[in-house]
């Protein structure tokens, strides 16, 4: 492969990873701004993936994902053995609280929502299966972070124009989630939403995804987010357990 040619295809391949991030629907304009790639080739790359079923067109002429896309998502989803050894603790947590539960990974300097189990209440929130969002917003994703290379978190710094003291109360805030546990935000996503988030480690100690449990503050006084971050506690600390073969009483995961 020449250079040129590995040139372009690393380009499709953002062009596609920013339709997916800016979505639900985007304009080439948006996509070049986004990207640094110029509207021509912008243009052309669409025309690729649309051929392949990887964009759609819009009646108003934007981009968004396309089947062939949704397709492989859900061969993902189904090839997953993570997502079939969460997915009944997820089950059994959203029966238990009430409220949305979501597993997120992060790729990349992005977070990846690969599962939810909805609320039977309604709740309209960002991270719904599929959704991408930057690391640095929200429980969901900021529970990966006390466990992704310093590479990895400085990136997103950059990407999301932090300066040195925004920086600094990150570092301390990723420190944090360390000691305790788990992550906790409030309308840092969607306005009016709070969120816990704990981190899933394998038996061997290495980061795989973080669980989280989403709720409206409308519904929250300090006693039921307590109650919540115990239960999302407890479901991290049961699929370990199931990870590594041995579901018990032993305990992985720090108290709230």
């Amino acid at each position: 492969m020449s250079r040129s040619e590995a040139v372009g295809g690393q380009r499709v391949v953002t062009i596609l990873l920013a339709v997916a991030d800016l979505g639900p629907s985007v304009s080439v304009r948006e996509l070049a701004d986004r990207t640094g790639i110029p509207q021509s080739s912008v243009y052309r790359y669409l025309k690729l993936l649309r051929v392949e079923g990887l964009v759609w067109t819009t009646r108003a002429g934007r981009y968004t994902v396309g089947p062939r896309a949704v397709q492989l998502a859900q061969r993902f989803t189904e090839s997953f053995d993570l997502v079939a050894v969460c997915r009944p603790v997820m089950q059994r947590l959203a029966s238990e609280t009430q409220e949305t539960v979501a597993l997120v990974v992060a790729v990349g300097h992005r977070a990846i929502c690969v599962e939810t189990v909805e609320s039977r209440q309604g709740l309209r929130y960002s991270f719904t299966r599929g959704a991408t969002l930057p690391l640095l917003r929200g429980a969901s994703a900021k529970a990966l972070l006390p466990y992704l290379r310093q590479a990895v978190i400085e990136r997103a710094m950059d990407e999301a124009g932090l300066d040195p003291a925004a920086r600094a109360t990150l570092w301390a805030e990723i420190a944090r989630i360390r000691e305790r546990g788990y992550a906790e935000s409030e309308g840092e996503v969607d306005v009016g939403v709070w969120a816990v988030g704990v981190p899933i480690l394998a038996p061997g100690g290495q980061l795989l995804a973080a669980l989280s449990v989403i709720a409206p503050v409308a519904r929250l006084d300090a006693a039921r987010r307590q109650a919540l971050r115990h239960m999302t506690l407890s479901a991290a600390e049961s699929i370990y357990w199931r990870l590594d073969g041995r579901e018990g009483n032993e305990r992985f995961v720090r108290r709230a």
